[in-house]
């Protein structure tokens, strides 16, 4: 065992509970790389196989500018506060 995080175990563990998936397939194989809390007010940070926290974004709009921005920066997950829309 390589003692990675991998995206799979992050959402076994957390579970339906907490997590919903919205958009797109989750690649359970995918190695987690840290956490991150977005602030608009700062250069996103790269830090491959991030979980993005998107707290204080609300609204389709906003989710989606975050999701496209953190893809680009290598992100394993975003992770917002329901509802989306």
């Amino acid at each position: 065992m390589s003692g990675r995080a991998v995206l799979g175990r992050v959402l076994a563990d957390l579970g339906a509970t907490f997590l919903v998936s919205t958009v797109g397939e989750p690649d359970p194989g995918r190695p987690v790389g840290g956490v991150l809390i977005h602030d608009p007010q700062d250069t996103p940070a790269r830090l491959p196989g991030a979980i993005v926290l998107g707290v204080g974004v609300y609204g389709a709009p906003q989710v989606t500018t975050l999701v496209e921005r953190a893809a680009a920066l290598g992100a394993a997950a975003v992770i917002v506060r329901a509802p989306i829309a």
